[in-house]
């Protein structure tokens, strides 16, 4: 399997349309979605870790929900590797809208970002309760412990 690795910040001034059309510039039906973390210090920002955490977590549901088959990396929470999802899509419109979703969240600057933690905090609360299922529960965990 040849997977077409995508880091999202590549493409953070892309809307959906965008990203479609970037999805078809690919005959894979395989990729890789990176998402970049911040670094953290070597003091505990236990903020910082739960807060990127919850939200690549929302983001790897979100990435789980438009694939066929998915698997995902859990880095060190201290350690500057990056979040990274490995799936197989059937739909590529189903995951150009995920990923336009996906990069709104972490990269824009106003409400859309805001609704993205919101819902990524409601999708962390909601998991731990038994009220959303999850398929991503090695990065739901470490958020947990740093909440």
């Amino acid at each position: 399997m040849n997977y077409t690795s995508i880091n999202l910040t590549s493409l953070k001034n892309y809307d959906a349309t965008l990203i479609s059309d970037y999805l078809k510039m690919h005959p894979s039906r395989f990729y890789e979605i990176i998402i970049p973390k911040e670094p953290v210090n070597k003091e505990p920002d236990e903020f910082s870790i739960f807060y990127q955490y919850a939200l690549a977590s929302f983001a790897g549901q979100l990435l789980y929900n438009s694939s066929v088959s998915f698997s995902y990396k859990v880095p060190w929470p201290y350690s500057d590797q990056p979040f990274q999802f490995e799936l197989e899509i059937e739909n590529k419109e189903d995951l150009a809208k995920a990923l336009a979703y996906i990069i709104e969240g972490y990269f824009t600057h106003d409400d859309e970002m805001l609704k993205f933690a919101l819902e990524a905090a409601e999708y962390f609360d909601n998991a731990f309760i038994g009220e959303t299922v999850s398929d991503i529960w090695g990065l739901l965990f470490i958020a947990g412990q740093y909440i």
